[in-house]
């Protein structure tokens, strides 16, 4: 099964959205939305703020944990 990611977020100033397609293979859709957000800021050289993701149009709350605080 595939959940769609969307990962809202500033860079440098800018409203930046990135998506994409992931499966789960056994793990939760947290996990899958936590792992792409993390690859989006290692990609990020200025740094980057979470607004917010979506998975499959549902919000995920942002704890700690997804903020990378």
């Amino acid at each position: 099964m595939n959940v769609s990611v969307d990962v809202h977020f500033v860079s440098n100033g800018i409203r930046i959205l990135r998506s994409g397609s992931f499966p789960l293979r056994g793990k939760s859709k947290e996990t899958v939305a936590l792992s792409f957000w993390k690859r989006i800021q290692n990609e990020m050289p200025f740094g980057s703020e979470l607004e917010k993701i979506i998975v499959n149009g549902e919000v995920i709350p942002l704890d700690s944990k997804l903020k990378g605080d």
